[in-house]
């Protein structure tokens, strides 16, 4: 009685002598071999966007000139300025100063990037704006003398203890790490609320990094991109 071959492979009544076997296997891999080109070609456009499983690509040019807007403003309404010298032409240069540094969000054109702002004002982000502000009286006198500085990554840290008792310096501390916890959430609502993919979140931090350390205070330290220490 002739015997039936293995599931999963097509068997049959004469799948029994092996020149009947022959023909099966280039049938297998050439089917197989359709199916994986055709899945790399779709997805092959997707690498380098900033994409988001929830949102399409076409907003995407916008995010940069509206991120560095919306990070020059909120530095400004939590920590304030400390100058206010040609107002109306700041935003305009610090685009143009921002391009060249290379931050790494891809963009187009800075006139189509103009055209919408990002959303910073969801019930979260306000309350993390509120925090920052509220505490920024008390960090800045850490600052004015020398013991808080802020890094090139846009986070506070302790530069050193000199002059600050027991008290001030586990105040100074909890301040830098609070302080530093509601910058990296901010940056992470800010990426939700606009459909932005997780993954550009340090690029956003990178921009406001730029914005905490050109609105900083003459007088305060601020480390350059290669990490060395300056006062501003």
């Amino acid at each position: 009685m002739p015997r039936k071959g293995p599931a999963g492979f097509g068997g049959g009544p004469r799948g029994k002598g092996p020149a009947q076997q022959e023909p099966r296997p280039p049938h297998v891999p050439s089917r197989r071999g359709k199916a994986r080109t055709s899945t790399p070609a779709s997805g092959a456009n997707r690498p380098g966007r900033l994409a988001d499983g929830a949102a399409g690509s076409e907003d995407r040019p916008q995010s940069t000139a509206a991120v560095e807007r919306a990070a020059d403003q909120i530095v400004k309404e939590t920590w304030g300025t400390p100058t206010a010298p040609t107002k109306k032409e700041e935003p305009q240069s610090r685009i143009i100063d921002r391009k060249a540094v290379n931050v790494g969000l891809s963009f187009s054109n800075e006139a189509h990037a103009q055209e919408a702002d990002i959303n910073v004002s969801n019930p979260a982000i306000r309350a993390l704006k509120d925090s920052i502000k509220n505490r920024s009286d008390s960090i800045k006198p850490f600052m004015d003398r020398g013991n808080v500085g802020i890094t090139r990554d846009g986070l506070l840290t302790i530069r050193g203890t000199d002059g600050l008792n027991l008290k001030e310096r586990a105040e100074a501390q909890q301040l830098v790490e609070a302080e530093n916890r509601d910058r990296e959430a901010l940056y992470l609502e800010i990426a939700k609320a606009n459909n932005i993919a997780r993954e550009s979140v340090p690029k956003i931090k990178a921009i406001f990094a730029r914005s905490w350390i050109e609105q900083a205070r003459p007088g305060w330290w601020i480390q350059d991109p290669q990490g060395n220490w300056k006062k501003k």
